[in-house]
């Protein structure tokens, strides 16, 4: 059976995350009740592992233990989109049909055609609304890897034994567009230059300088949104020399939820990312900008393992400007927010906005896709060109072009200028 590709998984666990926002919920570990979960595979720990003694070099791992040991190692994110799309699918069998269904993976190709079909034509949202057409895409997906992790003869998004569910979704999805639906107006947008410095980023307090590191590690390091920035650790940064004596940060990436290589000695990205010094602009400097936070924490929070990003003392007594506590997950996930809000910037800003414009520019500036997967750790080229969208000051400047050019030189009549004044 066809396997998904990376790009199609992406999309989909996008679309799941957009849902969770457009809803409001800003931790996505609460985005599922206990009822609504898909039962997951027995968690092992450590302890539980077979592991080598003194007089044993070998270990011989069961057929279980190897289960457990994969299954740990499924990306989370993953996991949600995955069951989001099948809970969906279930409740909408027990609705119509009024009794409890069966696990879809026993349902016989033929009837969980038919059960697609108008699935994907019948669904709605809790409030009547129609869906985004990607959104029943991912539920798509999300029922196909379920099906295929549970060992299903086919693949709904590919056989033929679905046609019936593959043509109704794509007619759908044709319905919806022409409802001016799927025009993705709840995704993040890009922070345009002239929004990057606004005043709320800076080494004049305590916030002001914790944004401005932020914003440095996400642009400089290729973050993606949230999950980076939560896990991240003191020891992760290094700040090194090159053999012409610049200063530079460097990011030494552990493997996490959402960048696990999953081969031997393969490292997650091509080189470890690198933000070089500007000796000659202070306030553009990451490195500066580091050692002025480095001088604000605690000195008991200088270690490899403390926290990276720390709580803000408002009232500090000493020259100590951040707290002996990690800053709260939420505020780390909210932090673009926060600065566009104390800036009076508008439009829909998230942590994702930073990725999206720091791709768009680089990509603008002439850096070759292929040079800014191995910044930003994307492992498709199609998935950078999905960056390569015209920003609102491109658009801007397009119809600045458009309003001068005229085909003729000649002057309106005087009529005309008056109906045009009205």
């Amino acid at each position: 059976m066809a396997h998904q590709t990376q790009v199609e998984l992406d999309e989909d666990i996008r679309e799941i995350f957009r849902l969770a926002e457009e809803l409001g919920v800003t931790e996505t570990d609460g985005f599922f009740t206990e009822e609504e979960r898909i039962q997951p595979a027995p968690t092992v720990t450590t302890a539980q592992l077979p592991t080598a003694t003194q007089s044993s070099r070998y270990v011989d791992f069961s057929e279980i233990d190897k289960q457990h040991l994969v299954e740990k190692q499924r990306k989370k994110n993953t996991e949600r989109a995955t069951s989001c799309a099948v809970n969906q699918f279930q409740k909408w069998m027990t609705a119509m049909r009024q009794t409890k269904t069966r696990p879809v993976h026993e349902i016989p190709p033929v009837e969980l055609d038919g059960y697609l079909g108008s699935f994907f034509a019948g669904v709605r949202q809790k409030d009547g609304a129609e869906y985004e057409p990607d959104t029943l895409t991912s539920y798509q997906r999300g029922i196909d890897r379920y099906l295929s992790e549970n060992g299903y003869a086919y693949s709904i998004c590919r056989d033929l034994q679905f046609r019936y569910s593959q043509e109704t979704l794509k007619a759908k999805r044709s319905q919806l567009k022409s409802q001016g639906k799927g025009n993705k107006k709840n995704a993040a947008e890009e922070l345009s230059e002239r929004e990057d410095d606004k005043g709320v980023i800076g080494t004049h307090s305590p916030e002001a300088l914790l944004f401005l590191v932020w914003l440095n590690n996400q642009k400089q390091f290729g973050f993606r949104g949230c999950q980076e920035s939560r896990q991240m650790l003191w020891g992760d940064v290094a700040l090194k020399k090159t053999v012409d004596n610049i200063e530079y940060l460097e990011f030494n990436e552990r493997e996490n939820k959402t960048r696990s290589s999953g081969k031997v000695n393969e490292q997650p990205r091509a080189y470890p990312p690198k933000a070089f010094a500007v000796p000659d602009d202070p306030t553009r400097c990451p490195v500066f900008a580091y050692k002025q936070y480095a001088l604000g924490r605690p000195p008991s929070h200088l270690g490899s393992d403390a926290d990276f990003y720390l709580a803000v003392n408002y009232k500090p007594e000493t020259n100590l400007w951040y707290k002996r506590q990690p800053m709260g997950a939420n505020k780390v996930d909210t932090i673009l927010s926060t600065m566009c809000n104390k800036a009076g910037i508008a439009g829909k800003k998230t942590n994702h906005s930073i990725r999206r414009s720091t791709i768009r520019r680089l990509h603008d500036s002439g850096i070759p896709p292929t040079k800014l997967m191995q910044l930003s750790g994307h492992r498709n080229v199609q998935s950078i060109n999905h960056y390569a969208v015209n920003s609102m000051d491109d658009q801007h400047r397009m119809s600045e072009i458009l309003s001068r050019s005229r085909g003729s030189r000649v002057m309106p009549s005087a009529s005309a200028m008056g109906f045009m004044a009205q």
